[in-house]
């Protein structure tokens, strides 16, 4: 290191982890040689402590043969001059300074018998475990038994400290049993919870062909290729020992960064990240892109940068304007017809169920949407954003657009299964049990599978951590007393979804295009108010977050991470150790889309099932602040459990047992229940019944939410607004909402009759204080659909992140009252509002933020007086009050 020792960034070392128990792939598997035990040790550990099987060996430095061993394999290795930079030989003592300076882990070989659970049931991320009873350190023949090691400490200091390097040393005996690979998923494993939370490996020989290949393999990045870095040795093949500065690449230093979404989820977290204005969402879109625009194409990674410079000039200036010129005439072939058809809409006569609408526009709306379809994904994309956007685009065409969808052909299965060995490592044929060829789904930018993992690369659900405060234990211990939650059943079917091939380029091609006719139409007279080069502009990043599978993968652990204390929702657990840009594997979610239930009804279950969908909005809109941006029936599963007996013993880490295998094979009660309702979906008086059955054996239902590519979240301005714009409609001021909307919109300017707008809004709002008594007469989403109108017709340009928030608000409503008539949100959000109270009440009042105690307070009041007036109304309906005398 280049920076002496450098203290290790805040976290937890080594010193807190258990060994790790990995299987070597099946080809090297001895009788002797099955797996490897990993054991972290870390510095500063006590010389003189002796080992035994019950040790534990952690925190304490290796016995000094053990050492001396370690020592002689990596002199060896230097001597070899081909891996590490050193050009002299080590003492002892340099050794220990060098390699045992900071964590390092040591895997041993074991037998089939020493192993835990047999190899093939061994997870490639490993398993934790104990030390075998006969496993002694301090006797064990290190020459027989080290399958090799590695140590962990900082790349650099400060700032920066929380990027970690490795070095690895394999013995030669233990070459060619594929222990390189276990090593750097061990790797994996225990640097985060070192308290590393990047990896960058910047000294990696390019002609160390072996280590490069795991790299890749485990989703490292090659950044870049440092000419003759290295003055290695020739091999003795070659001659022997001269040194010589190598050939252009082969000697070079290859710069590795790791790019996952673990790494993802660490920029949301990262606390400097949100005082600059960007949602988490923007700041991994930042990355993703980034890391698009260093790449190039396969055959010229590790070549000199003027190649990769000559590619990048010809590939920006010459062959993607090309491109984009064929698609520009492609798609003038499919839209001149649009806009010679555009005369018709004048034409028809006016439908009045119709939002008043010629039928002339209808059907030129219906064309529209057909040319889209043939356009392709981004124009398929597009037209589904722009159902959204009922705040600019007539509500009419809005509810034509939403019926798009995609005639997108599937691509070939020898494309998915090449980008499906890639994202593993791994033969596909060693990667699953099954897999149904033909897609699920296809749709505009990706289609879906579904298949089983081999049972060696099922993941434990580990992906979100235990709760760390005193109360948050207990809420995990009591709920399940309470309200029992049904648990993650063990399944190896996942749903793999697949970009199709080359769209990252053909929709940055047609965002262009729309780009270029956006500012055309900006410039025409009365048209800027619409502000089109920014619609497009989000509209684009919208496409983008969508054709990075890491950032779906991320977004469904942060929504895990959201909800593992509410037993509201659930969202499939992601793979996210083979999850890369172009793939994205999840638990396959098991459950019956909620829109045969907004068909057939929820029957005993309605209210329930209204009550669970409202409660997971408003927890994500209140108090996460991380919303799902697609919630149509589509998207909302609901699925059946039955609360298991109370068994203390699980609450008590002391006492709790070993989970005991399922007797049917594992199989998901939960399925079983399914499998009874489904052939009822087209018979409703059946399907009634089935769920009256159900609930008399005491299942309860629980809604799984999916495609979580999209997420919404207010940046500290937006969110202000939807506050006090939130606060103003609770205490009834709809005049003083109205021009909040006009003074925080993107373009005040542009507004057209501002005061008859926040009159407009004290119209709505009164007419809605009106009902305010009376539950369930206020229909948010018609309060909503009126704003939304009134936006659109006063030209009031709202941020799209805000809208967001409102169709959410508007789709969970109207959902929620197909199943419960009386659903009230208002009363809805008092729950979660008291929670946030409880969880934020100091901090708010240390930064004189009261705008949420304010909607807080004006809520409970609307509460109580909502239950005074139906005491009232029901004292007078009884004739209480006065009763003849």
């Amino acid at each position: 290191m280049a920076y002496g020792h450098v203290p290790r960034p805040t976290g937890s070392s080594p010193l807190t982890l258990k060994p790790r128990i990995y299987a070597l792939p099946h080809r090297a598997q001895t009788h002797d040689h099955t797996g490897v035990i990993c054991i972290p040790f870390h510095a500063g550990g006590d010389d003189q402590q002796k080992y035994s099987s019950n040790d534990g060996a952690n925190g304490l430095r290796p016995p000094e043969h053990l050492v001396s061993y370690m020592a002689s394999v990596f002199n060896a290795e230097l001597a070899q001059g081909i891996s590490y930079p050193q050009r002299e030989q080590m003492t002892e003592d340099e050794f220990v300074t060098y390699f045992l300076g900071y964590d390092v882990i040591i895997a041993f070989f074991l037998s089939a018998a020493q192993l835990a659970v047999p190899a093939d049931q061994i997870p490639t991320t490993g398993l934790e475990t104990a030390l075998p009873k006969d496993f002694t350190l301090s006797k064990l023949d290190s020459s027989k038994k080290v399958a090799g090691f590695y140590y962990i400490k900082p790349n650099y200091p400060g700032r920066s400290s929380h990027n970690c390097n490795a070095g690895f040393v394999v013995p030669p005996q233990s070459r060619g049993t594929g222990i390189g690979g276990v090593l750097g998923q061990s790797y994996l494993h225990f640097a985060p919870r070192a308290g590393y939370r990047a990896s960058v490996f910047n000294l990696v020989y390019a002609n160390n062909e072996a280590s490069l290949r795991i790299w890749d393999r485990l989703g490292f990045t090659r950044i870049g290729v440092v000419p003759e870095a290295g003055l290695l040795k020739r091999s003795e093949a070659r001659g022997g020992g001269e040194e010589r500065p190598p050939p252009s690449v082969k000697g070079g230093t290859a710069v590795l960064a790791a790019l996952s979404p673990a790494a993802f989820i660490t920029i949301v977290d990262d606390e400097e990240n949100t005082h600059d204005g960007k949602t988490g969402e923007e700041h991994m879109l930042e990355i993703s892109r980034k890391e698009l625009e260093d790449e190039v194409p396969e055959i010229l990674r590790g070549s000199k940068k003027y190649r990769k410079a000559m590619w990048r000039f010809l590939d920006t200036w010459i062959l993607e304007p090309l491109a984009t010129g064929f698609r520009f005439l492609h798609l003038v072939v499919i839209f001149v017809p649009v806009l010679a058809s555009v005369p018709v809409i004048w034409f028809g006569q006016r439908l009045p169920d119709r939002d008043n609408e010629r039928s002339g526009t209808l059907w030129w709306y219906g064309f529209l949407v057909a040319s889209m379809e043939r356009a392709g994904a981004a124009f398929i994309k597009l037209g589904q954003w722009a159902a959204s956007r009922s705040d600019i685009f007539p509500s009419e065409m809005c509810m034509i657009m939403s019926s798009l969808h995609s005639n997108a052909p599937a691509h070939s299965f020898k494309i998915t299964k090449k980008t499906i060995e890639k994202a593993f490592g791994m033969k596909f044929e060693e990667i699953f049990e099954e897999f149904q060829e033909k897609p699920l789904g296809v749709g505009a930018i990706a289609q879906v599978y579904k298949a089983k993992l081999k049972p060696n690369l099922a993941l434990a659900d580990k992906d979100v951590e235990e709760p760390q405060t005193l109360i948050e234990r207990a809420q995990k211990t009591v709920d399940p007393i309470l309200k029992s939650t049904p648990q993650r059943v063990p399944s190896t079917y996942v749903a793999i979804k697949v970009l199709h091939p080359k769209i990252e380029r053909i929709v940055r091609r047609d965002l262009r295009i729309m780009g270029f006719f956006a500012e055309i139409i900006n410039a025409l007279p009365t048209m800027e108010w619409l502000s089109f080069p920014d619609e497009v502009a989000q509209f684009g990043e919208m496409m983008r977050l969508q054709l990075d599978m890491r950032i779906e993968s991320a977004n469904l652990t942060m929504f895990r991470r959201n909800f593992r204390n509410r037993s509201t929702a659930w969202f499939p657990y992601p793979y996210s150790q083979y999850t890369t840009r172009q793939v994205l594997v999840e638990e396959f979610a098991t459950g019956i889309p909620l829109e045969h239930f907004l068909q057939n009804g929820g029957g005993v279950f309605q209210k329930e099932i209204a009550d669970e969908g409202l409660d997971a909005f408003l927890h994500m809109l209140l108090i996460d602040n991380f919303i799902h941006a697609d919630l149509h029936p589509g998207n909302i599963m609901v699925r059946f459990y039955k609360p298991a007996q109370i068994d203390v013993s699980t609450h008590m880490p002391r006492f709790a047992k070993k989970p005991k295998a399922d007797p049917e094979n594992g199989r998901d009660v939960t399925e079983e229940v399914l499998e009874r309702l489904r052939p009822h979906r087209h018979e409703k008086t059946a399907w009634t019944e089935t769920l009256a059955q159900i609930d008399r054996e005491g299942y309860r239902p629980q809604l799984i939410f999916i495609d979580t590519g999209l997420v919404t979240e207010l940046n500290e301005t937006n969110r202000a607004n939807f506050l006090d714009l939130f606060k103003a409609v609770a205490e009834f001021d709809g005049y003083k909402a109205g021009h909040l909307m006009v003074e925080r919109c993107r373009q005040p300017s542009a507004v057209i009759d501002k005061e008859i707008f926040a009159l407009r809004m004290q119209h709505l709002v009164l007419g809605v204080k009106s009902k305010t008594f009376s539950l369930g007469n206020i229909k948010i989403g018609d309060v909503l659909n009126e704003v939304l109108s009134m936006v659109r017709s006063h030209h009031v340009r709202l941020e799209g992140d805000f809208v967001n928030v409102v169709l959410s608000i508007l789709l969970l409503e109207g959902i929620g009252r197909s199943l419960d008539p009386d659903l009230d949100l208002f009363s809805g959000a008092l729950p979660i509002l008291r929670q946030l109270g409880a969880q934020s009440s100091g901090s708010m009042l240390r930064s004189g933020d009261l705008s949420m105690v304010k909607v807080w307070a004006g809520l409970e009041a609307r509460k109580f007086l909502q239950a005074s007036a139906e005491s009232v109304e029901s004292c007078v309906k009884y004739d209480q009050l006065s009763p003849n005398i």
